[in-house]
């Protein structure tokens, strides 16, 4: 049910537009109902897993500043200029 709502709503918000959802291979019911609404099936190989214990995070970058209590009133007036 929640997916009809879902697949339903991306249509109607972006018409035209593809979307790819990925689910175990044991979930057959969802596999079931992808296949009986005409989707197609994409690729069955994708893995998303994250390894946390081969993570190795990117050097800090000089150019970003990061947010903080003393600047915060700085990067507000940028948002609400955004928004």
């Amino acid at each position: 049910m929640a997916l009809e709502e879902l697949s339903g709503y991306l249509a109607e918000r972006y018409p035209g537009c593809d979307w790819m959802i990925g689910f175990l291979a044991e979930n057959r019911g969802t596999e079931a109902w992808a296949e009986g609404a005409g989707l197609r099936k994409f690729d069955d190989a994708y893995n998303y897993s994250s390894f946390f214990d081969r993570y190795a995070p990117v050097p800090d970058d000089p150019s970003v500043e990061r947010i903080t209590e003393e600047n915060f009133k700085k990067f507000q007036r940028v948002h609400r200029a955004c928004d």
